[in-house]
């Protein structure tokens, strides 16, 4: 009996074709409705792309579990308003909400219920509360501690659900909801290249925008026809120069998306939209390199997923390559990102996603942030970003928001200023967290002219006997018991370790630091820091530990304490003209013995300052370590111990901002060195004292005596300042 071909896997095997659909996959012909009911009629298969093009001028929703998708380009030729997601791949999330009959503690491995009806066993449950996280700015209704877990089993008799492992955060009973999750499970994309429309911008020349003074919209005139623009679509203003626009900041401009209200064609593009408040005058202004962005498409939208993975694959002319809502145990590995967007992002993870790896991946397009994990209402879980390269990025290469723990490692971040990309904007930084726990090790960071890795903790400790923090355990030490679960560690803290660093100062006004600690937790501060083994070039600031950032609300707390600062290599250099900068570490604080650096370990580290002019008689160079800059603002360095450090260079070796403060108490410092010369027609005004006035009486003891030397700064210290040198042989 002969048999006729029904379709194509008979002859390429097992795998399902979109040409089986009627897809001609030659990159012109619109294959959109081939390529939907491809994703819709297939589950627990492959679908091969056969190494061809698929065009489309619609978005495609994939629906359906245990899908492959393989092996070729889907390319978007339709129209976009800048936020046009290519391909969604869409579960859901139950619309009732369970009340658990007891609080969930970090550790829980099962939920309890009134009743357990409701629920399966192998089946995903999201929990979503409303302990605060942090509520400066941000109220506790909007900022939800939230995580996806899996059920092991349901058990009826007890009225539980014991789960696979245990819950991450802290949820009291009264404000914590609990829905069934219905989502697309195991979706892999395996070499497929996604390619959106990119982005078209203009040169808007001089004067673009208009506003009217009391009126929330303005116009901006835009010297080019056929942009295909219409009400609610977006777009993105760039080197916005003018200062001030209708009496608004600039900042309100520069980078920003707005959508349109109206729009009118003749001879050129008039775009009405809505202005962030009411302008207080009436003007047409803009500088002559300001620009307008529009279009850029998102290629990949996960909602509600569960094991997902997206390998070997390549994202082209996107403004968004992947956007990651609601979803568990994402893997996201050997990709290539090559989109250039001024106001886009590679990676974006948001909305209670857990357990996410994003791995080997190599960002070689410009974004505006290379990996992003924030959202403004329910927090994601589990983070993990390794060994991945970043090549150009506007804001920050990776951008993490107030989550309990974010491990950074392996990365390779090569920024260059985004002005030579022709905008007016700069790199500002490497790596940045407000993660409550931050790992961040052994990573490369270059070309940053803000900072390599910042740190600010955003976080409220909660200090009450009846309730939990969202991550930690109660702020009160008489809180903890072994028989009380998620009464863990209350403070956040961090490991930055092993890192190289590089800025970019010369020529800049930025004031560029390596490492910066700048805390914005409330009712307690950071406690249990470790620095260490990492090198730092080219910065202004070394390691800056800041309790000045943040002053409000009162709640803020202004301590950064427990610190190990250990055998790291710093060299300074101040670009900045300011005097204060150029030090190697910094405590900066505005208050009166602050509470920062407190039970502190400074230890084998290699700290010199560089100065450009140094040679020139009357250089400025400024302090190796800073403790103090006046005598209202100086840090608390007590019950630490300072040994083994080289510093070179410098105004000062150990500078405490007055010869009364009394910074370094009740501690130990020895076995350092101190060699210091700024001035070289005056040598003694490089020693190293531990005042500000008395400039010829150094830190401990030269060589050739045997008497250590204190004075009225250092307090209880007699015995406690031993085996210190100094030397004044430096020579440039």
């Amino acid at each position: 009996m002969s048999q006729t071909k029904t379709n194509y896997r008979m002859i390429d095997g097992s795998f399902i074709s979109p040409l089986d659909f009627g897809a001609t996959g030659d990159g012109v012909a619109n294959d959109a409705t081939a390529l939907q009911n491809t994703f819709d009629n297939t589950t627990n298969d492959i679908i091969d792309l056969g190494g061809k093009t698929y065009a489309f001028t619609s978005p495609l929703t994939i629906t359906q579990s245990n899908i492959t998708i393989q092996n070729g380009t889907l390319k978007y030729t339709g129209t976009d308003n800048g936020f046009t997601e290519l391909i969604s791949v869409t579960g859901s999330v139950g619309s009732t909400g369970y009340t658990p009959s007891s609080d969930i503690k970090i550790g829980d491995t099962s939920v309890s219920f009134s009743s357990v009806s409701a629920f399966s066993a192998d089946t995903y449950i999201v929990l979503e509360g409303t302990v605060e996280i942090y509520s400066a700015g941000f109220h506790s209704s909007v900022i939800k501690n939230s995580e996806i877990v899996r059920i092991r089993k349901v058990d009826s008799t007890n009225n539980k659900l014991i789960l696979y492992y245990p819950v991450k955060g802290n949820y009291k009973s009264s404000e914590v909801s609990v829905k069934i999750l219905t989502p697309v499970e195991n979706t892999v994309f395996q070499n497929v290249t996604f390619e959106g429309l990119g982005v078209t911008e203009v040169d808007l020349g001089n004067n673009p925008i208009s506003t009217v003074d009391t009126t929330t919209t303005f116009t901006v005139n835009v010297p080019q026809t056929g942009l295909n623009l219409a009400t609610n679509d977006f777009f993105t203003l760039e080197d916005v120069t003018s200062s001030t626009i209708g009496g608004l900041s600039n900042t309100n401009f520069e980078g920003k998306q707005f959508q349109i209200t109206n729009v009118s064609e003749s001879g050129t593009t008039v775009l009405t939209a809505a202005a962030p408040s009411s302008f207080t005058s009436s003007e047409s202004i803009g500088g002559g390199t300001m620009k307008i962005v529009v279009g850029g498409t998102e290629a990949l939208a996960l909602e509600v997923c569960v094991n997902t993975k997206i390998i070997n694959c390549v994202f082209k002319k996107c403004r968004t390559s992947i956007d990651i809502s609601k979803s568990f145990n994402t893997r996201i590995v050997n990709n290539i990102f090559e989109s250039f967007a001024v106001n886009g992002y590679g990676i974006k993870i948001e909305q209670f996603t857990t357990d996410t790896l994003v791995e080997g991946n190599t960002f070689s397009g410009h974004f505006l942030v290379g990996v992003w994990c924030l959202t403004f209402e329910t927090m994601p879980k589990g983070l993990i970003i390794d060994n991945n390269k970043f090549l150009a990025t506007r804001s920050a290469a990776i951008d993490v928001g107030m989550i309990p723990e974010v491990i950074i490692r392996n990365n390779s971040i090569y920024s260059v200023p985004y002005s030579d990309f022709d905008l007016s904007d700069t790199t500002l930084r490497g790596i940045k967290s407000n993660a409550f726990k931050t790992i961040c090790l052994n990573n490369t960071i270059n070309g940053f002219n803000l900072q390599g890795i910042y740190w600010e903790p955003r976080y409220k400790v909660v200090n009450t006997s009846s309730e939990l923090s969202a991550y930690s355990g109660g702020y009160n030490n008489t809180l903890y018991s072994s028989s009380n679960k998620g009464q863990t560690w209350a403070f956040p803290s961090c490991i930055i370790g092993d890192n190289y660093i590089q800025g970019f100062v010369s020529g800049q006004t930025y004031v560029a630091k390596g490492i910066e600690i700048a805390p914005r937790s409330i009712n307690a501060g950071v406690y249990g820091c470790i620095i260490k083994n990492n090198t730092i070039k080219d910065v202004d600031r070394g390691i800056n530990l800041n309790s000045s950032a943040h002053s409000t609300p009162a709640s803020i707390s202004q301590e950064i304490k427990g610190l190990d600062i250990i055998n790291n290599t710093i060299y300074s250099e101040r670009a900045n003209s300011a005097k204060g900068y150029g030090s190697c570490i910094n405590f900066e604080s505005t208050t009166t013995a602050a509470n920062l650096g407190e039970r502190s370990i400074i230890s084998g580290n290699r700290l010199e300052t560089i100065s450009s002019g140094q040679s020139n008689t009357g250089q400025q160079v400024d302090p190796v370590v800073q403790f103090g800059s006046s005598s209202s603002s100086f840090a608390n360095i007590k019950e630490s111990i300072i040994t083994n450090n080289l510093t070179l260079n410098g105004t000062y070796s150990i500078y405490t901002g007055s010869s009364a403060n009394a910074n370094v108490r009740f501690s130990l410092l020895f076995n350092n060195m101190f060699s210091n010369h700024s001035n070289i027609t005056n040598p003694t005004y490089g020693y190293g004292p531990i005042n500000a006035t008395a400039k010829n009486n150094p830190i401990g003891a030269p060589s050739s005596t045997t008497t250590p030397a204190a004075t009225a700064a250092i307090q209880n210290l007699a015995d406690g300042i031993v085996n210190n040198f100094y030397s004044n042989q430096y020579n440039p």
